[in-house]
């Protein structure tokens, strides 16, 4: 829930202080532009090997060497299996 009318600070004043004198926006400042510029290939490289990971895996249980070496889990009923 929120708080109506209250102004909460969970920040170190100084830092506030240090954020409302810097008036110049980021993208004005190289060091800044540099670090979201490589933030963003890092970003996307992080979501390519996810997914190539999850595809190798879900094609790996189309292999019949793959599914005759391994073990499939045990089967639980539950209640979304029982039809209604």
């Amino acid at each position: 829930m929120a708080i109506i009318g209250a102004k909460e600070e969970h920040v170190d004043p100084r830092l506030t202080r240090i954020a409302q004198a810097d008036t110049k926006p980021w993208y004005k400042k190289p060091n800044l532009r540099f670090l979201y510029l490589i933030l963003i290939p890092t970003a996307l490289g992080v979501e390519w090997t996810s997914g190539f990971d999850s595809s190798m895996m879900n094609s790996l249980q189309a292999v019949k060497s793959w599914v005759d070496c391994t073990i499939p889990p045990p089967f639980y009923p539950s209640l979304f299996d029982i039809p209604f």
